[in-house]
């Protein structure tokens, strides 16, 4: 691979939190803690791990499908039919602490699906007056609406399933409800800083985003959301048929082009209605992920090609959702006489090669001429950060690695390399970010060992080194001006 980082002309600063971790309202607890003394050190070490690169503390986005099963409850009282999870006190106060501790910004989703609109209303008094008034950057209202018609709610007294709308259930409907249940909110609550529409899969609710940003303006914030997966890992879904998890499609170009190229045009409908836009659930495969290719080392390459796509394309924050299965970036559990004990899975590791080569926020320098071997699968990222020149480079093949050559302008003679590595792209653990890894069962989420970096130089205007099949690299070099 031949990169040259010398005329590059189009340009994006990495917005402040722009990574952050997504988790269902019930699973909040095992990374915010459940209030008072009760606090999670691995997820708030995992935090500060990326926080340290400079470019803000990670978001935490709670919400998901049980967004609407749940409700304000903080005295216990009888739940209706379809809901499932109460918020009391503790759970906001735990989620404040979090945020707090680790100047985290919050992403909270209210219930549009059951019909009682106070599930919704309550729960975003009591938000506000616990996390404050701007204590929440954006308020979802209502979890991928393009699913309810197909979502089971509950089972009435008969037996039979009820789904959260009926099979007719179209934009219109959902445009209708959104507005009827945000002009309730401020007239009840106050000016929120609404977010949506939220939705994940089917076209008739992607493809009408302007006729939301256009109607939903007066009630939104400053930034509006979606939800993008690759593919799915549901049971529905068969292999060999074109939306099967694997890992080709994973690595591979073709659903990456897509899903970009759909986030370039909504950033660009965005900005015509002077909204951001953020991904506020997004992962592998949804339907928990594919093990195997999810939850190994392929998804660390994948999210740090990912992540850096997806800023280069105008998305101002990506959050990796998280609950216990094969996508997860992390895993938490309580053990008696111990506490909370974590796992940092492949995933993360490609997040924090992410946060590293985008440091201090760092300029994205788009468009890098680069020539690439046929068939070896092999991508590079440069970012600026004040004199500091870093690229990221990630082979992507499972058999064939390479030479490396990086033309730089007016670079030091010497820059350094660190490496992401593990045993191949099947490996679910053994993973090193520049020697370093976070210890199995970790107490503390903090990276052990020591930071390990090999030189080297800069010969004939351009820096040489071997790359190895899967795995990554990040170049740093001092410019001069």
């Amino acid at each position: 691979m031949t990169v040259d980082t010398r005329r590059i002309k189009r340009r994006r600063r990495l917005p402040a939190g722009f990574l952050g971790f997504s988790t269902e309202w019930p699973n909040a607890p095992l990374i915010a803690g459940r209030g008072g003394t009760d606090r999670n050190p691995v997820a708030e070490g995992l935090w500060a791990n990326l926080r340290a690169a400079g470019s803000g503390g990670p978001t935490l986005r709670v919400g998901g499908s049980s967004a609407e099963q749940t409700w304000w409850n903080p005295g216990g009282a009888q739940r209706p039919a379809g809901i499932k999870f109460d918020i009391d006190e503790f759970s906001l106060g735990a989620l404040k602490s979090f945020r707090d501790r680790n100047a985290s910004a919050l992403v909270l989703t209210l219930n549009l699906a059951h019909a009682d609109p106070s599930t919704a209303v309550e729960l975003a008094r009591a938000a506000v007056r616990v996390l404050g008034p701007g204590g929440v950057r954006s308020y979802e209202l209502g979890n991928e609406p393009d699913t309810y018609s197909s979502f089971t709610y509950y089972q009435d007294a008969q037996g039979r399933n009820v789904k959260q709308r009926g099979p007719g259930y179209s934009f219109g409907d959902y445009q209708r409800e959104y507005g009827a249940r945000a002009a309730l909110l401020r007239s009840q609550v106050g000016a929120l800083p609404l977010t949506g529409p939220s939705a994940c899969c089917a076209e008739p609710f992607i493809k009408p985003f302007p006729s939301f940003l256009a109607q939903q303006r007066p009630y939104l914030g400053q930034r509006a959301s979606l939800h993008e997966y690759f593919g799915a890992a549901c049971p529905s879904i068969k292999p060999g048929t074109p939306g099967y998890a694997t890992r080709r499609k994973l690595l591979g170009p073709d659903d990456m082009k897509r899903i970009i190229a759909g986030f370039r045009t909504a950033v660009s409908q965005g900005a015509r209605a002077g909204k951001q836009v953020e991904v506020t659930e997004t992962n592998s495969f949804a339907c928990g992920g594919q093990p195997g290719v999810s939850d190994a080392f392929t998804s660390a390459l994948w999210a740090a090609e990912y992540t850096m796509r997806t800023a280069g394309a105008g998305v101002v924050g990506a959050n990796f959702h998280t609950f216990g299965r094969a996508y997860s970036p992390f895993d938490f559990r309580q053990v008696p006489g111990v506490g909370y004990v974590g796992n940092a899975r492949p995933l993360y590791y490609g997040l924090l090669l992410f946060a590293r080569a985008t440091a201090n926020r760092a300029t994205l320098l788009l468009g890098t001429r680069a020539r690439v071997r046929k068939g070896s699968n092999a991508v590079a990222f440069p970012t600026l950060d004040g004199r500091t020149l870093r690229v990221l480079v990630l082979a992507k093949s499972a058999r064939r690695g390479g030479i490396v050559r990086i033309a730089v302008p007016r670079g030091a003679r010497v820059g350094r390399i660190s490496r992401l590595r593990a045993r191949g792209l099947g490996a679910r653990g053994g993973v090193t970010l520049a020697g370093q890894s976070v210890a199995p069962d970790s107490r503390t989420g903090f990276l052990t060992g020591t930071r390990r970096f090999f030189a080297v130089r800069r010969r004939g205007g351009a820096y040489r080194f071997s790359m190895p099949a899967a795995a990554g690299a990040l170049l740093e070099v001092k410019i001069r001006r």
